[in-house]
């Protein structure tokens, strides 16, 4: 056995996709799946949309309104004298009815109100927060997608290891079968051979479950309802530009780009931009119209009447409203101050556990990779041994159990190198 234990697996992918031709699946294609058919980015998409819509209908009191109207009305015409008129008696009543139609047609504009131009900013700065709220769905779709990517590469190389153990019990069975024919070993030896032959088995079947679990947990991850016959394809864990530098860069890159950061900012903005409007409840507020007009009781025979109008509305007490909007908006703020400097541990937090996530699985690779070596030479050496008749089985098949398990570390250490990776992308907003 020789260092292709460890990427068996992909060579009978491969082998198996040109004898049957299924489906390959890459990292990349993985990716691209999560960001069209992930529920929650869906989901996230549409929260979207309507964070813009609510800052078009924030926007629409500020347009022109244009209204238009049209009335049939049939009524008598007796004169009502009022107050005031210098009439007071009625003319006569009579019940004749008469026709009146009445077309008009209103347009009206706000030149000054501050607290709605403000809530129109608010709202904006809202939809940048839905946005950041977007952004960091898709980084989480992302980092999901990778770790089920590698979990999948890790059990379908242990899949590998477990066949190569079993072929190797196999054929190391096939030859103490001989000896004790020939009556070189006990038959012991059989019986311990054939032990570890059932294990193997045994030990396949698991792997063989594992490996189409992890398909599973991937198609979940990608957001497809899929059968697990395909293979994995190309996808790698690649170094991070900034794995190897210290707390300081890899969190000022953070707060450059994480989107739990700059959702706290654009909350923060719109907030600010809240309180100010309600601060600005205090002025008045000044609007325009124009409107025109056709009535008369003949429809053939209207008179049109045409009026502009300026006028303006201050709100000179509204019940302490404003005041206690005002010291609400405040409270508000110093709530999301808070907020965001709690995140902003937060996110130092994972930055530290990813990078050293990282720097403990980079040197697990290298001692991993020498106890590989180390338990090939030592089942090479066993396996002599027994064959020239100085070990025994035990020492074998201790010697085959260490090397299989230094396999599986082996694997181990590749995945865990994948995922810490995985990891201090997403805690440095990466995908």
């Amino acid at each position: 056995m020789n260092r292709l234990l460890l990427v068996v697996a992909l060579s009978l992918c491969a082998a198996a996709l040109h004898a049957d031709g299924r489906r390959t699946v890459s990292l990349a294609d993985a990716l691209a799946s999560a960001d069209a058919n992930l529920p929650a980015l869906r989901a996230a998409q549409a929260d979207t949309l309507a964070a813009r819509a609510n800052a078009d209908i924030a926007l629409s009191p500020m347009l022109p309104q244009l209204t238009g109207s049209a009335a049939y009305q049939r009524a008598t015409g007796n004169f009502a004298p009022r107050p005031g008129s210098g009439i007071t008696t009625p003319a006569g009543s009579s019940t004749a009815t008469f026709n009146y139609f009445s077309l008009g047609l209103n347009l009206s504009q706000t030149l000054f109100d501050a607290p709605a131009f403000l809530r129109w900013r608010s709202s904006v700065a809202t939809l940048g927060a839905q946005k950041s709220v977007l952004q960091g769905a898709r980084l989480d779709a992302a980092y999901n997608v990778r770790i089920g990517f590698f979990n999948a590469q890790a059990m379908q190389a242990l899949l590998g290891v477990a066949r190569q153990t079993l072929a190797n019990q196999e054929r190391h069975l096939e030859q103490i079968r001989g000896f004790v024919e020939v009556g070189t070993r006990p038959e012991i030896d059989l019986a311990q051979s054939k032990t570890d032959v059932a294990n193997a088995k045994v030990a396949l079947i698991n792997a063989e479950n594992n490996a189409a679990t992890a398909k599973a947990q991937l198609n979940l991850a990608m957001g497809v309802e899929s059968d697990t016959e395909y293979e994995l394809g190309e996808g790698h864990a690649d170094p991070i530009d900034l794995e190897d530098q210290g707390i300081k860069a890899q969190f000022d890159a953070a707060g450059r780009e994480r989107p739990e950061l700059l959702v706290f900012e654009e909350r923060l903005h719109s907030q600010r931009l809240l309180l100010k409007g309600n601060k600005w409840g205090y002025a008045p507020v000044l609007g325009a119209s124009t409107g025109l007009s056709d009535a008369g009781t003949d429809v053939t025979n209207l008179a049109w009447n045409w009026n502009l109008q300026v006028g303006l509305t201050w709100s000179l007490f509204s019940g302490l409203g404003t005041y206690s909007a005002v010291r609400q908006g405040q409270a508000q703020l110093a709530s999301l101050e808070a907020a965001r400097d709690a995140q902003r541990l937060q996110v130092r937090l994972e930055l530290e556990r990813a990078r050293l996530a990282v720097r403990a699985a980079k040197a697990t690779v290298i001692a991993s990779a020498e106890a590989l070596e180390n338990a090939q030479l030592r089942e090479k050496l066993a396996e002599g041994r027994y064959k020239a008749g100085v070990g025994n089985s035990l020492e074998l098949s201790d010697a085959e159990l260490a090397l299989a398990n230094a396999g599986a570390q082996r694997v181990q250490a590749d995945f865990n190198v994948g995922t810490a990776r995985s990891g201090l992308l997403r805690a440095l907003g990466r995908r």
